[in-house]
């Protein structure tokens, strides 16, 4: 018989036994949370100094490869080759970094992994430009100094860019690995310190990869343009702004240059007197849709400097083929348009030029050629001789090649933004990189990509007073009835009278106006396929209203009178068809100062922008 003490004693015995069983297991569990704390503290501390180690590579090697442009125009080889080979160094640090299995695993990691695998991604990337892209880059860069590019005489070496040519796939591909890396890398979830850090280098991925591939894709059609397979001719024309035309001015000053295998030269200069003396003035040699020729005074397609009344700058530039054609029996390749505001910009880039006595700079060359030179050489025949005399200086200032191609490049860009550079080839692929470029000049003939309206000012005048003319463009729309109105205001700021008689006006006294008035023939172009529907103007000479189409646009002009020191402002309203309409855009003329153009914000709801 067990006793009830034995019993009680045997109880107490074995019941602190799960008490210690249980103390073991909080102990056991608390000090492998503790351990377990200590080690992911170690590892995040582990994996943040990895981080901002990766972080200090990129972001060195991202300035080191700033530094290159510099070294190339210094032509600094040893400190391309060190700086190639210590960006090499950095992103092949980085990449070690970023490869190991703590990164792998922090790619899975939610909300911070998509941060980690972007890093490590640009990482990636980052290294395979700097082995497949950095070397033929960097050679490319080296062999395309402006200094090396120079032929004697005027010109570039064409030579580098068919080198370009062979090594330009090679690039593409490695920036099409880089960019296939990091396609996925969505930036809009990537912390600010994450995105400031890496984000230098998808920029350049992003941007770069596009422009090799547009470079490879026109280099082949650029290169016998600079006659690489041959010579090429074209035809400078320069625009005389204060004889207002549509697409500039007064086009009679004109040179004719020759690019043979990268060489320039001026082979000749003509002006409208030229074409009197070959005896082919009065003659057009394109034939041109007599709906068309109704828009414009009679004269319009007999003398070469009356060409640019049609905004269409192809249509004048095949007048122009045409006519140097009948004259000089030499078939153009392109033709080319510039005004001196244009010659005003490359001259910032170039530096001045030294013209009869006269310094020429961007700041001086507008007025002295479009207002000081008519009161210094009353005569034509003078004034047309120092023309070419600018004309020459400025060509061979160009040639010469001593100034900086981007800087060069992005003046050229803004002169077509203000409509002041127009191109026409004759080789279809070549016109396709005109029209691309946007300086084919041609009116749009669908309401695709944009609901093109067009104003445009042509000299009724016969005089130079329009160096004193600004104009301003505004355009409003009325969603409801489908319509869209556009006005310019037209000033002339001319002083006084005291000018001489090649500047006033030759036409004014036959409509009982004094000299300093301007007689201007005001031509709107409807957007396609939209009738005009009015004009809150019928114009000061009713006899000289004229109304037809062109290139599938309909077209008024009206005639009318600006005093000295007056604005008059003319309307034209456009019904536009049914169906989904471009933005609204705007075609017009430029003048010697900016022509400010205004669209209201009535037209976006008529429009894709609405």
């Amino acid at each position: 018989m067990t006793s009830p003490h034995f019993a009680h004693d045997s109880s107490r015995r074995r019941a602190p036994r799960p008490r210690r069983r249980h103390r073991w297991a909080w102990w056991t569990f608390g000090s492998i949370a503790v351990i377990a704390i200590i080690a992911s503290i170690a590892i995040a501390a582990q994996f943040l100094h990895e981080a901002d180690s990766a972080r200090a590579d990129l972001t060195a090697a991202k300035d080191k490869i700033t530094l290159v442009p510099a070294m190339v125009r210094k032509n600094d080889a040893a400190g391309l080759n060190r700086t190639a080979g210590e960006i090499k160094t950095l992103t092949a640090s980085a990449l070690k970094t970023t490869s190991g299995g703590l990164w792998d695993f922090a790619t899975r990691i939610p909300w911070i992994g998509a941060n980690i695998s972007a890093v490590q991604k640009t990482t990636q990337a980052a290294d395979i430009l700097v082995d497949g892209a950095l070397p033929p880059a960097m050679q490319l860069m080296a062999t395309l100094q402006p200094a090396k590019l120079k032929l004697k005489g005027g010109g570039i070496d064409l030579r580098p860019f068919v080198e370009a040519q062979r090594s330009l796939p090679g690039v593409i591909d490695a920036f099409a690995s880089a960019h296939a890396m990091v396609s996925t890398i969505d930036r809009s979830k990537l912390l600010p310190y994450v995105n400031d850090s890496i984000g230098g280098l998808l920029d350049i991925i992003d941007q770069a990869t596009p422009a090799l591939k547009t470079v490879q894709r026109v280099l082949p059609t650029l290169l016998p343009m600079a006659g690489s397979e041959g010579p090429r001719n074209y035809l400078l024309i320069f625009q005389n702004l204060a004889e207002i035309r549509a697409t500039g001015g007064n086009a009679a000053a004109t040179a004719q240059i020759r690019v043979d295998k990268g060489h320039i030269t001026l082979v000749d200069q003509a002006n409208s007197l030229t074409f009197y003396a070959a005896g082919t003035v009065r003659h057009q040699y394109v034939k041109l849709p007599g709906s068309m020729l109704k828009i414009y005074p009679s004269d319009t397609t007999l003398y070469s400097q009356n060409y640019t009344r049609t905004p269409n700058f192809p249509i004048a530039a095949k007048l122009f083929s045409g006519l140097w054609k009948a004259t000089s029996a030499q078939k153009l390749d392109g033709v080319i348009s510039l005004d001196p505001v244009v010659l005003s910009e490359m001259l910032k880039v170039t530096g001045p030029v030294k013209v009869a006595g006269d310094t020429l700079t961007s700041k001086n060359v507008v007025k002295t050629v479009l207002s000081d030179a008519y009161e210094r050489f009353p005569r034509g025949t003078q004034s047309d001789a120092y023309f070419a005399a600018v004309a020459s200086a400025v060509f061979e200032k160009v040639t010469a090649g001593n100034w900086d191609p981007v800087q060069m490049f992005d003046q050229l860009a803004k002169a077509a933004d203000q409509q002041r550079l127009y191109a026409w080839f004759a080789h279809k692929d070549e016109q396709a990189l005109a029209v691309e470029a946007g300086i084919d000049g041609e009116m749009l003939s669908s309401n695709t990509k944009n609901t093109e309206v067009g104003v445009f000012l042509n000299d009724y005048t016969i005089g130079k007073l329009q160096y004193w003319l600004t104009s301003s463009v505004k355009v409003t729309c009325d969603a409801a009835a489908r319509t869209v109105t556009t006005s310019i205001a037209i000033t002339n700021t001319i002083p006084n009278g005291n000018f001489s008689s090649y500047t006033l006006g030759w036409r004014d006294r036959l409509y009982g106006q004094p000299r300093t008035s301007m007689l201007m023939d005001v031509l709107y172009f409807s957007p396609p396929d939209a009738p005009i529907s009015a004009t809150r103007t019928g114009g000061d000479i009713a006899s000289l209203a004229r109304s037809g189409t062109e290139q599938g646009r309909s077209v008024q002009s009206v005639t009318v009178i600006v005093p000295m020191g007056k604005t008059h402002t003319v309307s034209f309203t456009s019904t536009l068809p049914k169906g989904a309409l471009g933005p609204i855009s705007v075609r017009h003329t430029p003048t010697v100062t900016d022509t400010p153009v205004t669209i209201a914000d009535s037209c976006r709801a008529l429009t894709a922008e609405g």
